[in-house]
């Protein structure tokens, strides 16, 4: 008998805790006009973003591939072929971060705006030197295209 008491007092305890711990809805009741008023409660307050849009340029052309990030966050996106862009971003503003080979890495910050347009400009000084690297062996008879040999 006392163990069939404590196992029915457990079940309750168990479902009156999963009924009211699952719950969204706030009930709450004006008692001069009876009206009972049912609203949801939000589960926690998301931040505010929006889009921001812009074309990233260099000499009056489009710019396709360019990284867009949003600085001191995960978030980024690149740059279509025609050098435009989207990327959601929080309602406190924050600073846009620009980047491509070859050119200068630029930063634009923003608050509350919508459009960020860049002109990037050329980096000579990223791009020194190339070096080409082969190796294997043909004879000239074999290959089609410009040879040049150094000794």
């Amino acid at each position: 008998m006392k163990f069939l008491l404590f196992r029915t007092n457990r079940l309750c305890l168990i479902l009156f805790l999963l009924l009211f711990s699952q719950t969204t809805t706030v009930f709450s009741r004006e008692t001069e006009t009876r009206k009972l008023v049912i609203a949801n409660r939000t589960e926690g307050v998301k931040p505010l973003t929006w889009p921001i849009s812009g074309k990233v340029l260099s000499n009056g052309e489009p710019l396709p591939g360019v990284s867009v990030r949003l600085k001191g966050t995960d978030m980024g996106t690149t740059t279509g072929m025609d050098g435009s862009y989207t990327i959601n971003v929080p309602e406190n503003g924050g600073t846009l971060v620009f980047s491509f080979l070859g050119f200068v890495t630029q930063e634009k910050t923003f608050s509350r705006a919508s459009t960020v347009n860049v002109t990037l400009i050329e980096d000579s000084q990223a791009l020194d030197e190339v070096m080409v690297v082969g190796y294997g062996t043909q004879t000239k008879s074999q290959v089609t295209g410009a040879i040049s040999s150094v000794s």
